[in-house]
Parts: structure tokens; C-alpha cells; sequence
């Protein structure tokens, strides 16, 4: 007897087999009875021409391609002894196909045994990766926690800089408000000194070399603080020409820019510092002046002998008062030099954000 080539020779026999075993005549051994078999021993059911022709050299094999085993010796009109033989042959193709069913459910089982323990290698192995797995996840989450921290942490500090931003702008306001009270204190300064020129004209000649002192220093403080002023200024605006030459290349050269954007930065900070200075002078003469009017004022038992110079004084302290106003404007034009330098170096600034 002639074994399967392939394996799906094989499952058909099988199934061909099976159906021969529950005496089914041959004639009804067709396609769709093999197919549905195979579909019952847990095979796929193929194509009708491969089934037909695996039937076909099933039936080579079992020699049943003529003569229908299933139908008995006495139903078919044969003698006793070819009724024996047939069934002798029925019995011998039954053992043989037992014993390859036998060996197929062992090879079966074998087979199915090793799939287990694959199943178990991967289980094992899918084990091992949710092991690994479930550290990588927390410290994915930690991860994510720490990101979602750190956006908080920025947007305190978005906010704390906006803060910044106001009190630095209510600052400046504040600043603003100052000057406008300076200025009219100074208007009503101006007024009062005017009301009692009368009143200082009788005791100007003791004051006078005191006055002519502070007058000289102021003018040279004024002078050197000017000065520096003009050179900080010329430093400034050269620098600030450098810095539009080199707008042009900004992408490559923008880390240079920043720095000298802060150096800009505070050198505007010092000038504010020493304006800060000069107007504490300013007030310092002030106060002096206001020290030489007490002295003044002690003196008005000698205004008969003081007549003879009122006139002389009086255009002194004129000149004197033009002097002070000329370095009130020349302090003016410093600070709108400040202000357009403000301006400049935020426009700078902006260009260099952009």
C-alpha cells in the first residue's frame, strides 16, 4: 500500500478513510462529503479539484476504484470465498488506516506539545517585556509629570515677569509724576525768589563772595558733568551706528548684539544715576541758597549802605539766575537725550527679536 506524498494528500486520505469506515458506498463518497469531513476533522476544505484528485489516488491506493467494499459479499452476488477475501482486504486497509490515524494523532500531540511550550516561551517572554515595560511607563508618566511641571513653573514666571513689567511701568509713572512736581516747585521757587529780591538786595553783599563760590562750583560741576555727559553721549551714538551697520548680518552676529545691548543697557542706567546725582546737587545748591537767604535776612539793619550797590547785585543775580536756567534747559536737552536713547536701544532691541 502506496503512502501520501504531501501533506494535504494525507488529510484527504484521512478523511476518505473515515468515510469509508461507516460504510459509506463509494458512489457517495463525493467532493462536498470529503470537504465536509475534512471541515469536522479540523482541516480547511480545499478546492474541489484538489479533493477529487486525492480521492482518486486514494482510491489507487486502497484498490477500491472498482468494486464497492462496502456492499456485502452475499448483496453482491458473490461466491463465499471472494466475500472473505474482500473482507479480509476490508479488515487490512481498516488496521493500516487505524494505525496511521494513531500516528497522526501522535504526531498530532507532539506537535501540539511543542506549540504549547512556544506559548509558554512567549508568555513567559511577554511577561518579561510587561516586567520591563511597567518601569519604562512610570517613568514615562514621571516624565510627563515633570514636563507639566515645568509649564507650570514657566507661566509663574511669565506672570511674575508681567508683574515685574507693571511695577517697573508704575514706576516710571511714579518718576514722571516727580518731575512734574519738581518742575512746578520750581515755578513756585522762582515766584518766591522773585517776591523777595527786594528783601535780598539789602544783605547781598555779605553774601556775595558765598554766592559767587557755589555759583562758580555748580558751573564748574555742571561743566564737567556736561562734558561727560556729551562723551557718553558721542560713546552711545557710535556705538548705537555700529550696531545699525550691523543689523544686516543679525542672524550671525546676534549674540554680540544682545551684549552690547546691555552694555547700552547700563550705560543709559549710569547716566540716569548721575542725572539722579546732579539733581541732588541742584537741590544741595538750593539749600545753600536758601542758607545764604537766612544770612541775607540777618542783615537788614545795613540796607541804607547796601543802596549804592543794588543795582550792580541786581544784574549779578540776574546773570546768575540766567545761568541757572541755561543749565536747567541744558539738563532738559539731557534728558530727552536719555529718552531718545531709551527709544533707540528698544528699537534695537525689537529689531533684534524679529
Amino acid at each position: 500500500m502506496s503512502k501520501p506524498r504531501t501533506r494535504r494528500e494525507r488529510e484527504i486520505w484521512q478523511a476518505c478513510d473515515e468515510l469509508y469506515a461507516m460504510d459509506i458506498p463509494l458512489a457517495k463518497i463525493t467532493g462536498d462529503a470529503i470537504r465536509d469531513q475534512l471541515i469536522e476533522l479540523g482541516y480547511r476544505r480545499g478546492s474541489p479539484n484538489e479533493v477529487y484528485k486525492y480521492r482518486k489516488s486514494w482510491q489507487e491506493s486502497r484498490g477500491v476504484e472498482i468494486v464497492d467494499l462496502t456492499v456485502k459479499g452475499e448483496d453482491a452476488g458473490f461466491p463465499d470465498p471472494i466475500a472473505r477475501a474482500v473482507s479480509l482486504v476490508r479488515e487490512s486497509i481498516q488496521t493500516e488506516a487505524q494505525e496511521e490515524i494513531k500516528q497522526v494523532i501522535s504526531a498530532t500531540s507532539v506537535q501540539v506539545a511543542i506549540a504549547e511550550a512556544q506559548t509558554e516561551k512567549l508568555r513567559l517572554a511577554l511577561d518579561l517585556l510587561q516586567q520591563k515595560y511597567d518601569p519604562l511607563l512610570i517613568e514615562f508618566h514621571q516624565l510627563k509629570k515633570n514636563q507639566q511641571n515645568l509649564n507650570d513653573d514657566f507661566l509663574l514666571i511669565k506672570e511674575k515677569h508681567s508683574q515685574t513689567e507693571a511695577q517697573v511701568k508704575t514706576q516710571q509713572e511714579l518718576l514722571a509724576k516727580t518731575e512734574n512736581n519738581h518742575e512746578k516747585h520750581l515755578v513756585e521757587l522762582k515766584e518766591t525768589q522773585q517776591q523777595t529780591i527786594s528783601a535780598l538786595q539789602s544783605r547781598f553783599t555779605y553774601a556775595e563772595q558765598t554766592t559767587k563760590q557755589t555759583i562758580a562750583e555748580l558751573k564748574d560741576s555742571h561743566e564737567s558733568q556736561c562734558a561727560h555727559y556729551i562723551a557718553d553721549i558721542a560713546q552711545l551714538t557710535t556705538q548705537h551706528q555700529y550696531l545699525e551697520k550691523q543689523l544686516a548680518n543679525t542672524q550671525l552676529t546676534e549674540q554680540r548684539i544682545n551684549i552690547e545691548n546691555g552694555e547700552l543697557k547700563n550705560q543709559i542706567k549710569r547716566l540716569e544715576i548721575e542725572l539722579k546725582n546732579t539733581k541732588t546737587d541742584y537741590q544741595s545748591t538750593l539749600q545753600k541758597f536758601h542758607t545764604n537767604e537766612k544770612l541775607l535776612a540777618e542783615y537788614k539793619g545795613e540796607l541804607t549802605q547796601l543802596n549804592s550797590h543794588a543795582n550792580d547785585r541786581q544784574n549779578q543775580l540776574d546773570k546768575s539766575q540766567i545761568e541757572l536756567m541755561a543749565n536747567q534747559e541744558k539738563i532738559g536737552r539731557l534728558e530727552n537725550q536719555i529718552l531718545n536713547l531709551r527709544n533707540r536701544v528698544k528699537k534695537s532691541t525689537l529689531i533684534n527679536s524679529n
